[in-house]
């Protein structure tokens, strides 16, 4: 059920293809939108608004939409501000969302350079270790503040994942070229648990 848009090489396809096999473990998942390629706002609102129409299909209820729109929202958004500070880089980025019946589970990754990557993992680390009430002060605190540059929206995104999942932000990377590693994060929440 995924497609390839726009990939740069066999090695990125492989990439995605390895990921994807392992995101989609149990055939009884159901895959309801997936994206590897180039990113851009335009299709980021595009893919949300996909999302936005396939889950009304499905009959969740509005919380529901809201929530889910505002994780895949989010985690595109963060890779079009990460590559408003690294150009250098190949805007290559993912995004599968499945729903396995009980959950729906959405991962969300991009190229980062490698220099970057201690920064990312350190903030993630910090939020899973957070209670949920320090998360949403966090957050609360972030939103509001005065700093809006692209690196402090990025830390934004994951905190807003974070409280919208209510769950811990899962994630991994790998190495892609000399000065670029593949950076994914995954995360799920209860079909029935409505209350933010």
């Amino acid at each position: 059920m995924w497609e390839t848009i726009k990939m740069s090489s066999e090695l990125e396809g492989k990439f995605f293809q390895r990921l994807y096999l392992n995101f989609v473990e149990n055939k009884e998942d159901e895959v309801i939108l997936t994206h590897f390629g180039e990113l851009s706002e335009d299709l980021i609102n595009n893919l949300s608004e996909r999302l936005e129409q396939i889950l009304i299909v499905k009959k969740c209820s509005p919380q529901m939409i809201k929530r889910m729109f505002g994780i895949v929202l989010n985690g595109l958004t963060n890779i079009c501000h990460y590559f408003e500070e690294y150009k250098s880089l190949d805007n290559m980025g993912h995004i599968i969302v499945k729903d396995n019946g009980q959950r729906y589970c959405v991962s969300i990754g991009n190229v980062i350079d490698k220099a970057y990557k201690p920064k990312l993992i350190e903030h993630i680390d910090n939020l899973n270790r957070m209670e949920r009430s320090q998360i949403r002060d966090l957050y609360s605190r972030n939103l509001w503040g005065k700093n809006d540059s692209p690196k402090k929206n990025i830390f934004v995104g994951f905190n807003s994942i974070a409280v919208l999942s209510k769950s811990k932000i899962n994630y991994g990377v790998s190495s892609f070229k000399e000065n670029s590693n593949n950076f994914y994060l995954f995360s799920s929440f209860e079909l029935e648990d409505e209350e933010f």
